[in-house]
């Protein structure tokens, strides 16, 4: 299949457009879209939520000569690219080897079929968006209303649902929840947790919360779910992996995962 057919494909879903948008939205910055040229035509795609070594390696070993990543392959720029670094030899390998990088970031964060909304849909269905971009369907950060459950029960949903244990909550394990915030990937930022609050959440899932954060939702009484960055986003960019797979004609792909960082 052609690379820049597999690029359409991907942004008939997740156009860059959003990524402009949230960046907008939010003041911030992105490098999502197409990092490392390859060849004209791809015979394999390796997804993996990083660009890593390992994930590299993985490429070259299955003869994947395309690699589609959520974080960007090079996210700020580099001075250099050396076997010095981690990410120097993992882009000097995808060169040597001409595989291609693709990287779908904030526009897949914030796509109606992203990684926010995954998260969202571990909790429940009945989800509204926080920071609206374009439309009704594009945006970050969701509300999910819940019939009520208990919040050491939302975190064992949550571990069901990802595959990992690594959740840490604050607030009274048998507390009724009805109302979710969550934001997928480090967005556990006080902006965010007002947002949360003035949304009537009782309880903000997220990661890479900051002491403050924290202290801040204890006073407000807002439980907390801390999560790995990497399962939140993980389990959302398998979900984007297993939809754009019925949409590359047969195309032979693999998804590869870090387990240590789950």
């Amino acid at each position: 299949m052609e690379t820049k057919k597999i690029v359409e494909t991907l942004e008939k879903f997740a156009p860059l457009s959003y990524s402009s948008a949230f960046v907008k939205a939010v003041n911030g910055y992105d490098n999502s879209g197409l990092i490392v040229e390859g060849k004209d035509r791809v015979e394999k795609i390796l997804f993996s939520l990083d660009f890593s070594e390992r994930a590299v390696e993985r490429a070259v070993s299955v003869g994947a000569d395309m690699m589609i990543t959520h974080h960007p392959a090079i996210y700020r720029p580099i001075p250099s690219i050396t076997n010095a670094t981690p990410l120097g030899r993992a882009l000097s390998d995808a060169v040597k080897q001409n595989i291609a990088v693709y990287s779908a970031h904030l526009n897949l964060d914030c796509a109606p079929c992203g990684i926010d909304a995954s998260l969202a849909g571990i909790f429940g269905k009945n989800s509204k968006i926080l920071i609206p971009m374009e439309g009704d369907a594009v945006g970050y950060g969701r509300l999910t209303e819940i019939g009520g459950s208990m919040l050491k029960n939302l975190a064992q949903r949550y571990k069901k649902a990802t595959g990992s244990n690594r959740v840490l909550c604050y607030g009274n394990p048998e507390r009724i929840i009805t109302r979710v915030a969550s934001f997928c990937g480090g967005g556990g930022g006080m902006e965010e947790l007002l947002l949360a609050d003035k949304a009537g959440a009782e309880l903000m899932v997220s990661s890479d919360f900051a002491h403050h954060v924290i202290l801040e939702a204890y006073q407000r009484g807002i439980a907390l779910m801390q999560v790995t960055h990497y399962s939140a986003e993980n389990y959302g960019f398998n979900q984007f992996f297993n939809l754009i797979n019925h949409h590359l004609g047969g195309l032979p792909t693999e998804y590869f995962v870090e387990e240590d960082l789950l």
